[in-house]
């Protein structure tokens, strides 16, 4: 597997570099390759359901249509928005946006947006769930310029929705930050995601590996902190501490444990995670190969009931009209 010796010992210095490329040139690495998208299409539908039931939960908690507030227009000479919109951050593959979302909004809301910060990932939603109210638009949820850049350009939005997609965020209260951004005053949010996945279980088992080991601070910028939460109880704090980082007012907190998990075939799950390592762009075929065996190796030693279940966290919050 080491097939070159001279790699393992790279100066600091080298290893700060490679590290600063994967930085920069891994940002969108999730999703990026089109086989990703169409394996994750298919994975995700059991999953889908289950956040579809959490939706339903919450249904009668949001704001009645006749009480959802106006957009507030931009300031400075910005674009003026007075239309009522929501959006759907981190639609991946847009299946979930039209069947679940589009269905539930009321008829008040002129347009439901639906944004990722992968391109394969909007570029299949355009050609296989487009609708006249849903438009596909680029949104990096991490970047606080992107995220200003967005509602300069598209207003705020009524409601935040986003589903499995918060747990890609290593910093969790930025993304609540950026997210507070993106509502208009009165808005509200609803977040599902999940604790921890198996990758970053992956990521983990990297870092101690002297192969990858030189990644380890590139990993660890894509592990969020709820992977090293176990019980309920913290991880409501963590949920509580999250919205704290923002003026939003939480309305509730949730932890869910469901069996619903994405049903990815022992085939093609090893392709499926190397492609969505933060590395995987920036490593040379044979090193890929080398990665590919490596998941494999885990998947493998963890193949018992690991990943049996799965623990789904929902925030629900309010952004103040004053």
């Amino acid at each position: 597997m080491f097939h070159n010796v001279n790699r393992m010992s790279a100066t600091a210095a080298n290893t700060s570099a490679d590290s600063s490329a994967v930085s920069s040139k891994g940002k969108s690495a999730r999703f990026a390759a089109p086989e990703s998208v169409e394996i994750y299409e298919e994975a995700a539908e059991t999953i889908e359901d289950a956040m579809a039931a959490i939706l339903e939960s919450f249904e009668g908690a949001f704001l009645r249509e006749d009480a959802l507030p106006d957009a507030a227009a931009e300031q400075d000479g910005q674009l003026q928005q007075h239309r009522c919109q929501f959006i759907d951050v981190g639609c991946g593959p847009g299946s979930f946006t039209l069947k679940q979302l589009l269905p539930r909004l009321p008829s008040r809301c002129q347009r439901l947006v639906a944004v990722d910060n992968s391109e394969a990932m909007l570029d299949f939603a355009r050609e296989h769930r487009a609708h006249p109210r849903i438009e596909y638009l680029t949104l990096d949820l991490r970047a606080e310029e992107d995220v200003a850049r967005f509602v300069r350009e598209q207003g705020r939005f009524q409601r935040v929705y986003s589903f499995l997609t918060i747990h890609w965020m290593a910093d969790q209260r930025r993304a609540m930050r950026n997210i507070e951004t993106l509502m208009a005053p009165g808005g509200e949010c609803f977040l599902v995601f999940s604790d921890t996945i198996v990758l970053f279980d992956i990521f983990k088992a990297m870092m101690t590996e002297p192969r990858w080991s030189k990644y380890s601070e590139i990993l660890k910028a894509y592990i969020p902190e709820t992977t090293g939460i176990k019980d309920v109880m913290s991880l409501r704090s963590h949920l509580a501490s999250i919205v704290s980082a923002t003026n939003l007012t939480l309305l509730a907190c949730e932890v869910i444990r469901t069996k619903a998990i994405m049903k990815l075939s022992p085939k093609k799950s090893p392709d499926f995670f190397t492609m969505l390592n933060p590395i995987y762009p920036l490593l040379e075929e044979d090193e890929k190969t080398e990665l590919k065996k490596f998941t494999v190796d885990f998947l493998y030693k963890h193949r018992t009931n690991t990943y049996e279940t799965q623990i789904m966290l929902a925030i629900h919050a309010y952004k103040s009209t004053s």
